[in-house]
């Protein structure tokens, strides 16, 4: 007899999943850029408020761009491109089988943070290395990204949003899973079995661990 399916569905978290992240890289190029050491502790208050509120699609390119300027005013919108694209290093080839199985027997969703600009970098590097179009559409039934929804992980809000969805379109049972410590934290705190991913590690060597560890 065959076992049951602990789940109908998996949402998955974007960077550090299946697109790997170089935070080294990404904060050197800034602090180049900046005149100054530019790392998770040294980032001024107002330029994070920028970047969420970019990140949530409430702030323009071109004005997420002046907020760099305001503490370089030499500063080009080609340059903070070009550096804030420094994050993304790619997805492995293996992982769009990985999926096209995965999607087989679970109906796959993507919620991610996410700003326009790296999306822009995402979709152009998607074409010219793999010719896939449109990644979130063409491996996921769905996909939540924050500056297209306008919430943002970890706000209680954007788990709400997207349980709702996910129940609007017949989901009875879902796992999530992040590799960020709070964006997990939240979602269990909101009622949801998540996981957290170390990103050192592959999603497809760790999934089944997660999908099998008891849950409520």
């Amino acid at each position: 007899m065959s076992e049951v399916q602990p789940y109908d569905a998996i949402v998955f978290d974007f960077g550090n999943i299946f697109l790997r992240l170089n935070y080294e890289i990404f904060f050197a190029g800034f602090s180049q850029l900046m005149g100054r050491p530019f790392n998770r502790e040294t980032v001024p208050s107002d330029l994070i408020q920028a970047m969420r509120q970019h990140e949530k699609g409430l702030l323009s390119n071109e004005d997420w761009v002046a907020a760099f300027q305001v503490h370089n005013p030499n500063l080009t919108e080609a340059e903070v491109f070009n550096a804030w694209n420094k994050l993304l290093v790619g997805v492995p080839a293996h992982h769009f089988s990985f999926l096209e199985s995965l999607g087989k027997k679970y109906r796959l969703f993507l919620l991610s943070n996410i700003n326009a600009v790296h999306e822009a970098w995402i979709d152009k590097y998607m074409k010219n290395t793999y010719d896939i179009d449109d990644f979130k559409v063409n491996y996921f039934e769905d996909f939540f990204y924050s500056h297209y929804i306008h919430l943002r992980k970890p706000d209680d809000d954007i788990y709400k949003f997207v349980e709702d969805k996910l129940k609007s379109k017949g989901v009875k049972k879902f796992i999530f899973i992040d590799d960020m410590e709070e964006n997990v934290l939240a979602a269990r705190a909101m009622g949801w079995n998540a996981e957290q991913h170390n990103p050192e590690e592959d999603i497809t060597e760790k999934l089944e661990l997660y999908l099998n560890k008891r849950q409520k």
